[in-house]
């Protein structure tokens, strides 16, 4: 008899290996423990409420009894493991013969080339950046000296945005395909315990190996890398696309854009193309930093510092009455840093990431207010101005250099300049400013009164807290109008996937997008 039971606990400091779940679910059922084996761990979540008198690891597990249960302890539940999601991850055709041009290597171009590699078709894949090793080169170049490489940085170059993130692997999409991305990744090397994980994530040196090894892996199903081959154009061609790039022309039957929602020169052109594009909803702020050990010690309490704890992580939501609009912490990155983003010539972008341990001492997030298609009209490449024009005055407020504007919370509350240097991870440094002012009204009040309810819910946010600016690529301000196809209308044989085409955010969705979008061309072929 196979079930599946919820709510076992085991407080924190205990063993948790199979023998020591076995013992407790037997225990809580009534049965013998030789006549239960626990087939699966489903899930596994950490309950550190304050309410608790000890914190407690939560388990899902899937179980295989031979004797039927005496009872229920509180706390538990039992009932039948359900049945799977369908995912339909498989190929639904063979698209044997289909020459098809990925552009672009994050997690929804990677997706994308093996799917349809999978499929048969002949897949070249474009990066406009170079390949992981020498990206990395480039960043540490714009962080120790401020040298800034527009194909090479945060943004562009071989596994996207993501492999200078915390690689969080959670999402808010249902899609039963996210179960499949993950398991995709396990086999690209990522470690078994993201599949039983509430909040699995990679970080940035764990998002790094699993793309080096799908990229071999998608190699090995025929796929062509060509990195340093940025797309300079594209036009149709009879029943496909030519791509204009430095190597010379491309042809191909279908052209996947999976660039990502910084390439706005690229957006630009599309638009001019005419492929259709609505105004999307997307956020701007700060990026908030404080000491982790005070994280740690507002949301664990006197367990702050345990060994079987992983740095705390907040999330914080606040609604503006007098605005009606939303602020909220984005990205939250525990035992990470404060990282520049930049990826354009006299900009200023900030951003969050963390390596796999998380042992920076710092923690940081974006505390963001919602922007509306609506503040700026109907043209939805308003909202990429109105990126450019912060990320502009940001860099030119932090003095050049690609130094980030820089304010303690609570100087920014008081409206005034921090008088001594603040402590900052950000690299390749700040410089004291009053940011009042840099936003407009509507974003400038409610990060105030957000700020002022955030330190109600967490004394001393504001008293521990550095303030960088801007943080402006929360997501895309745009989204591609697709039919039925996964192409936008009038325009076959062209896909746009993942963050870019404002569909997705995230590496887990931005992966499901390119999958489906992929999935949805070749059903209609």
């Amino acid at each position: 008899m196979k079930n599946r039971l919820w709510g076992l606990e085991i407080p924190l400091g205990g063993s948790s290996d199979e023998e020591a779940l076995r013992r407790l679910a037997a225990r809580g059922l009534g049965i013998r423990i030789e006549a239960l084996s626990v087939l699966r761990v489903v899930r596994k979540s950490l309950d550190a409420r304050r309410g608790r008198r000890v914190p407690a690891w939560v388990f899902t597990v899937d179980l295989e009894m031979r004797d039927r249960p005496t009872r229920i302890a509180g706390g538990l539940r039992l009932g039948p493991i359900p049945d799977p999601p369908t995912a339909s991850a498989a190929p639904s055709r063979t698209l044997g013969g289909v020459r098809a041009v990925v552009v672009g290597t994050g997690p929804s171009g990677l997706f994308a080339a093996e799917a349809f590699a999978l499929r048969g078709a002949s897949v070249t894949v474009l990066e406009q950046g170079p390949p992981l090793e020498g990206r990395v080169s480039a960043v540490a170049g714009l962080w120790r000296a401020g040298e800034l490489h527009p194909d090479a940085n945060v943004q562009f170059g071989e596994g996207g945005a993501g492999t200078f993130s915390d690689g969080k692997l959670t999402t808010r999409i249902k899609d039963p395909l996210s179960r499949e991305v993950l398991r995709r990744f396990a086999r690209a090397g990522a470690p078994e315990s993201i599949l039983e994980e509430a909040h699995p994530h990679l970080g940035t040196d764990g998002v790094r190996r699993v793309v080096r090894s799908m990229r071999g892996q998608i190699e090995g199903l025929g796929a062509c890398f060509h990195f340093r081959r940025p797309l300079l154009d594209l036009s149709p061609q009879g029943r496909g696309w030519r791509l204009s790039t430095p190597d010379g022309p491309l042809d191909a039957d279908v052209v996947v854009l999976a660039v990502g929602h910084s390439s706005r020169d690229l957006a630009r052109r599309l638009v001019a193309l005419g492929v259709p594009f609505r105004a999307k909803g997307f956020a701007v702020g700060v990026r908030a930093e404080h000491p982790q050990n005070w994280v740690d010690g507002r949301q664990y309490g006197k367990f702050a510092g345990h060994p079987d704890l992983a740095p705390a992580e907040y999330f914080l939501t606040f609604s503006d009455e007098e605005t009606g609009r939303g602020v909220y912490s984005f990205c939250m990155c525990p035992g990470g840093l404060v990282v520049n983003s930049a990826s354009e010539e006299g900009h200023l972008v900030t951003n969050g990431m963390s390596m796999s341990h998380r042992a920076s001492g710092f923690a940081n997030a974006g505390i963001v207010v919602t922007v509306r298609p609506e503040d700026f009209g109907a043209d939805p490449l308003n909202g990429l101005s109105f990126q450019e024009d912060m990320e502009a005055r940001g860099y030119a407020l932090g003095g050049g250099g690609y130094k980030a504007p820089a304010q303690s919370a609570a100087a920014f509350l008081e409206n005034r300049t921090d008088p001594h240097p603040l402590r900052t991870s950000f690299r390749p440094g700040t410089r004291n400013v009053n940011l009042r002012g840099f936003f407009p009204d509507w974003v400038e009040g409610p990060l105030v009164r957000a700020l002022a309810r955030f330190d109600r819910t967490m004394p001393g946010f504001v008293e521990r807290g550095v303030l960088l600016a801007p943080e402006t690529r929360t997501s895309s301000p745009m989204q591609v109008l697709r039919s039925e196809s996964g192409e936008p209308p009038g325009f076959p044989g062209l896909l746009l996937v993942g963050e870019g085409a404002g569909w997705s955010g995230g590496i887990v969705s931005s992966a499901v997008d390119a999958l489906r979008v992929v999935e949805a061309w070749a059903r209609s072929r």
